[in-house]
C-alpha cells in the first residue's frame, strides 16, 4: 500500500499527518500506538528553525509500519483515533445545540423531584447518546418516580 506523509507548515512545522489508502491518522496517535511515543521528539520546541525536521526524522525511524510496511498499525491508530475525534466532535456538537444546558436543568429539575419535567427535558436533547451512565440513571429514576407518581394520584 502507497502511504503519503502530509505536513503542515506555517513559520514552523505544524501537523503532520500519515495516509495509507483511505486511512489517516495525526502523528501523536501514530506514535502512541506503535508503543514509541516517551522515545520522540516530535514536536520539539527547538529555536532552531531546522531541528523540528530532525525530530520528525527521527520519528520516522519507528515508523516502519508505514514507511516499508504494509500500514496496519496505521490503520489501527486511525480507526481509533476517528472514534475519539468522531466522540470530541459529537460532545462539541452537543453542547452547540444546548445540550449541556439542557442536562444541567434536567439535574436541577431532578433535585426539585419535577420527575415528569425531567423526562421532558430528555425526550428533548439533540444527542441522548451522548448522556452519562450517571446522567442515563438519574433519567431512568425520574421515570419510575413518575410512574409511581402517576400510580399514587389513581
Amino acid at each position: 500500500m502507497t502511504g503519503r506523509l502530509e505536513l503542515h507548515f506555517r513559520q514552523s512545522l505544524g501537523e503532520v499527518q500519515y495516509h495509507v489508502g483511505n486511512h489517516s491518522v495525526r502523528h501523536e496517535p501514530y506514535m502512541r500506538r506503535l508503543g514509541v511515543w516517551p522515545q520522540c521528539r516530535y514536536p520539539g520546541f527547538s529555536s532552531e528553525p531546522l531541528q523540528v525536521f530532525e525530530d520528525l526524522s527521527h520519528d520516522l525511524g519507528f515508523a516502519s509500519d508505514f514507511t516499508t510496511g504494509d500500514g496496519s498499525v496505521l490503520v489501527a491508530a486511525a480507526a481509533a483515533q476517528k472514534v475519539e475525534d468522531d466522540g470530541r466532535n459529537e460532545a462539541l456538537l452537543a453542547g452547540y445545540q444546548g445540550q449541556t444546558r439542557q442536562l444541567a436543568q434536567m439535574r436541577a429539575l431532578f433535585k426539585q423531584a419535577k420527575y415528569a419535567a425531567v423526562v421532558k427535558v430528555y425526550q428533548s436533547l439533540p444527542s441522548p447518546q451522548l448522556l452519562t451512565d450517571a446522567e442515563l440513571r438519574l433519567v431512568h429514576i425520574a421515570q419510575r418516580r413518575e410512574a409511581s407518581q402517576i400510580n399514587r394520584a389513581k
